[in-house]
């Protein structure tokens, strides 16, 4: 027996719409976590990037030199060795305070990682980078990346 077709009506139930609802949110929620994660790798991998960047620098200041600079941000070390000038942090927009020696004997420079593994746990006090890989980071850092003098 059918149904006058004022009584049949076509559509989704409560219980229908609310599945599709509930599998949108999770999908979206997966989404969300792995875009998030895919930003901290580039920030961090931008972070390493920036590192390499000034001890390039450095290294070249000091070949021409015969010393490291003995401030991170001279004129010179940015109008020659780093031509687009200081890098900074993505995140922060701060920029990186790299330690140099007062005598033009070294540097260390250090990022502090969001999402991947530096070469070290805790952050150096001195222009010798002593690179620890014991401890615990503190809270929203993962480790440290760090370079210090070659020669």
């Amino acid at each position: 027996m059918r149904l006058p077709s004022a009584l049949h009506r076509a559509g989704f139930t409560l219980i229908e719409l609310l599945v599709v609802i509930a599998i949108i949110g999770m999908l979206m929620a997966a989404g969300f976590a792995a875009y998030s994660t895919a930003q901290k790798s580039g920030r961090d991998t931008r972070r390493q990037s920036d590192m390499r960047a000034i001890s390039q620098a450095m290294e070249q200041y000091r070949a021409a030199n015969n010393a490291y600079p003995i401030a991170y941000n001279t004129t010179i070390l940015t109008s020659v060795y780093l031509p687009t000038g200081l890098p900074i942090d993505p995140k922060t927009g701060t920029g990186y305070a790299p330690i140099v020696d007062p005598t033009g004997g070294g540097y260390c420079a250090c990022a502090a990682l969001e999402n991947g593994k530096g070469n070290s746990t805790t952050l150096p006090a001195t222009f010798v980078c002593t690179v620890t890989t014991t401890g615990t980071p503190p809270a929203g850092v993962s480790g440290y990346y760090c370079l210090s003098a070659q020669q």
